[in-house]
This record gives C-alpha cells, sequence and structure tokens, in this order.
C-alpha cells in the first residue's frame, strides 16, 4: 500500500524527447519543481533520450506494442513500482497503455489522475473524430471518468472538456513553469538590419506557420523586410516543402532546427516579436517562455490561455486571421515604441503568476500531499 509519510507521484510517457513537443517539456518541469519540493517523483518511460541527469526514470523493459499498449515486462514492472506509489499522473487521453496503466493503479489502490493537454479541446476532437469516439466509447470514457480527476490548464480547456465529459471531475490548474532558466537573460543580440520575426514551436500544419511565411513576404512588398527565424522540427516531408517555398520566394528565413536549454533562451531573448499563428493549444509553453525573455508575443484565440496572455500584454488574433492581418499585426508591434516596456510587462506577469511556489502547491492538493 502506498506510504502515507513518503509521497510518491509517478508519470507515464513513452519517450522523453523534447522534439515531440510541449507535453514533453511540461512533464519534465513539473517533475523538477515537485521534486525540488521534497517529493519523490518517478518518470516511467521507454526511451529517456532528453531526461535530465537528476531525473528519477523507471526505465520500462522492451518497447511499446502496435497501438501504444505495453508489453508484460513493461507493465509489470509498472505495477512494482505501483505497489510504493501514492499517486499516478498520466498524461494525454488517447494512450491505449493508460488504461493498463489505470487498471493497475486501481488493483494497487493508488489514485490516478489525467492531464488533458488541449486533446480534448474541440479543435483537436474534429481531428480523426471517429477513431475518437470509438476509442472513448470503448476504453477512454471509463479511464478517464474513473479518474481523481480530469485536469484542464486553463477554463476555456475546462469548458471544452466539461461538455464532452459530463460526469469527469475537470479541474483546473496553470501548467507548472520552471522559471529557474529564465531568472538571469543573456544579453540581446545587436540588431540587425531588419527585426527578427521568430516562430519556435513544433513545425505542423496547425500551427500557421505558412501563414507566417505569406506575412513575411507581405511585409517585404510593403517596404519593411524582417528575418524570420523558424525553430522547432516536424515531419520531413513537411519541413522540406515550407523551406522549398521560402527559398523560392526569397524569403529571408532560417530553419535553425530544435533548440533547447540555455540556446532557446538565447534564441527567445534575441526576437523583436514572437509570432505563432496556431489553431489550437491548450497552453503554448513556448508562448510562456517568450514571455518570460521579455519577448512581445502576437497569437491567436487558439490558445486557450489566450485571455490572460492579452492581460499580460500579447496581441491576440482571431484563428482565422489572414496572412494580410498578420502582416498588419507584426508590423504593427514592431513600430510600438514601448516595446521594450510591453516585453518587461509580459515577463514580469511570468514570473509572478507562474511562480512555481504558487503553482505547485496546486498539484500537491491534486495529488493529496
Amino acid at each position: 500500500m502506498p506510504s502515507a509519510r513518503t509521497p510518491h507521484v509517478i508519470h507515464y510517457l513513452p519517450a522523453i524527447r523534447l522534439s515531440d513537443g510541449g507535453v514533453v517539456r511540461a512533464v519534465l518541469d513539473l517533475c523538477a519543481v515537485t521534486a525540488l519540493r521534497g517529493h519523490r517523483v518517478t518518470l516511467a518511460t521507454f526511451d529517456a533520450s532528453d531526461a535530465p541527469p537528476d531525473l528519477s526514470v523507471l526505465a520500462l523493459p522492451g518497447k511499446p506494442l502496435s497501438g501504444g499498449l505495453l508489453p508484460a515486462a513493461a507493465l509489470g514492472a509498472a505495477h512494482a513500482e505501483l505497489a510504493e506509489a501514492s499517486f499516478l499522473h498520466l498524461h494525454g487521453p488517447w494512450d491505449p497503455a493508460h488504461v493498463q496503466l489505470a487498471r493497475a493503479a486501481r488493483m494497487a489502490g493508488v489514485p490516478y489522475g489525467v492531464t488533458a493537454h488541449g486533446m480534448l479541446d474541440a479543435w483537436s476532437m474534429a481531428q480523426k473524430p471517429l477513431k475518437k469516439r470509438i476509442f472513448l466509447a470503448m476504453f477512454g470514457r471509463r479511464v478517464l471518468q474513473g479518474a481523481a480527476w480530469l485536469h484542464c490548464t486553463a477554463e476555456g480547456e475546462a469548458e471544452q472538456v466539461r461538455r464532452l465529459l459530463p460526469k469527469a471531475r475537470v479541474v483546473v490548474a496553470p501548467l507548472v513553469f520552471d522559471t529557474r532558466p529564465f531568472l538571469g537573460l543573456p544579453a540581446p543580440l545587436p540588431p540587425l538590419e531588419m527585426p527578427r520575426v521568430l516562430f519556435l514551436s513544433r513545425i505542423h500544419p496547425k500551427k500557421g506557420l505558412e501563414k507566417l511565411i505569406e506575412a513575411c513576404i507581405l511585409l517585404q512588398q510593403r517596404g519593411r523586410p524582417v528575418a524570420l527565424g523558424i525553430a522547432g522540427t516536424g515531419e520531413p516531408a513537411y519541413v522540406e516543402r515550407l523551406a522549398a517555398e521560402v527559398a523560392l520566394r526569397k524569403v529571408d528565413a532560417e530553419f535553425i532546427g530544435m533548440v533547447s536549454g540555455e540556446e532557446k533562451v538565447r534564441v527567445l531573448r534575441s526576437a523583436d516579436v514572437f509570432a505563432l499563428p496556431t489553431s489550437q493549444e491548450n497552453f503554448g509553453l513556448a508562448l510562456v517562455e517568450a514571455m518570460a525573455c521579455g519577448t512581445p508575443v502576437i497569437t491567436t484565440k487558439g490558445v486557450d490561455i489566450w485571455p490572460e496572455l492579452k492581460a499580460a500584454g500579447a496581441e491576440i488574433l482571431e484563428v482565422g486571421a489572414s496572412p494580410s492581418e498578420w502582416t498588419d499585426a507584426i508590423g504593427a508591434m514592431l513600430a510600438r515604441a514601448d516595446r521594450a516596456e510591453l516585453g518587461a510587462r509580459g515577463r514580469a506577469w511570468v514570473l509572478d503568476a507562474l511562480a512555481p511556489a504558487k503553482v505547485v502547491g496546486m498539484y500537491e492538493a491534486l495529488y493529496g500531499v
């Protein structure tokens, strides 16, 4: 049985690869901050490629089966770890392994919770909807409604989830954001002849990069050229197609690739504007990271925390805003005389509202420790 004297929270991700996107970054930050509070934290995974050396990792034997299920040896290792756990935290609603792990937790008398990570938003549910509805009907609804809680990171996300799963115990808490890498910022790079516009995210059609490239072309045509930095990775064929388009249309753009750690902070710090024309984000960690670097942000109402970002100084466009509207917004932001003050305002909001000492207490309450 779990020990009340030694809280032990287990997380599961099939792979710890930062190139997979914001969920991995969010889980690593949550593990780091809760461990700093003196709690025992274990991240169970098959692939610990980007796990920091101080993270306690349960290396699961083998690899996920077709469809994502845990093989017998890995499930056995999870059962053994759950025998000494006080809580199991699962991430995302669509991993078939969660059906196995939720059952294992019930057998061990260990409560579990699930963070939706935006995957139950209306936009996400509209992608491959039949497959998701079938999964919910067969397995997922029982897992999600049987959880101690179903966690959303913004009230806008929670409203959508409550409509989809009215019997689930939905709770709202922001993601834990490890502010330590952003407390001492490097000096910005010397100014270029052209201002820098940065896109930093997974390179995927839903992120709107094609719209941003078109906006940069329009800015050049209007006599206000910019240098576009594109940081992140994606499906090689899609990235190659975008790179070919950039070269063909002579956009001043650089594909930077994956950035992390100090390099990410330096890249964010050196941008004049951070732009993310996304169709959907539940939290948008890259937006928060940009603000933490004092970089002004432009994004869309597809981000569930857009009201909070707007109150902190971000420019918010409609999801369907045209390239021309993005051109206007970027041009207006670059022309603002108070752009530095706007960036400082966003940074102050991040370091105050998302200070780990404030947010981690919400998770301690959810874990019952």
